[in-house]
């Protein structure tokens, strides 16, 4: 069987993206370990240079924009030094009526749980529909755990560690 032009599986089904959101790096550092990343052998927390980091998030901005991106920057905010993984606090998509939803995520480890809402708002201003994450769903952490297909009307979902 074979996909006709306007099937799901062949149809264009949401418009190029333009512009992204990205935050700052302004409070990023290893405060916490919540992933086995984050220590060395030892258990002991990774140390971070700032000043290459900040150049490297620059040089990141810098290269979308080479590419025709419209960059949006969120500032961090004190307390949230990973606020800077931008993938993780919202899940962004349209609706078939072309309305822009943001999915705010439910995340996994009590030092991000208070990231989301920076993210909401700034998508509310940006005139996005925010819709939580249901309560009884569990963690989800955004495009940490969802996926879109790149050319059919699939979301990849997954569950786990680093999924």
């Amino acid at each position: 069987m074979t996909a006709g032009k306007d099937s799901p599986a062949v149809a264009p089904w949401r418009p190029s993206t333009t512009s992204l959101l990205m935050c700052a790096p302004d409070h990023y550092e290893v405060a916490f370990a919540i992933n086995p990343h984050m220590t060395d052998a030892e258990g002991r927390l990774h140390a971070v240079d700032r000043e290459l980091a900040r150049r490297q998030w620059d040089d990141l901005r810098k290269e979308f924009e080479s590419i025709g991106y419209a960059v949006d920057v969120l500032p961090g905010e004190p307390g949230f030094p990973d606020m800077t993984f931008a993938a993780n606090q919202t899940f962004c998509f349209r609706r078939t009526d072309g309305t822009r939803v943001a999915l705010i995520s439910r995340m996994a480890h009590p030092e991000r749980a208070g990231e989301p809402p920076y993210f909401a708002r700034r998508f509310a201003e940006r005139g996005y529909e925010i819709v939580e994450s249901p309560p009884g769903l569990g963690p989800l952490e955004g495009a940490g755990d969802l996926v879109w297909h790149p050319t059919r009307r699939t979301l990849y979902c997954g569950y786990g560690f680093r999924s």
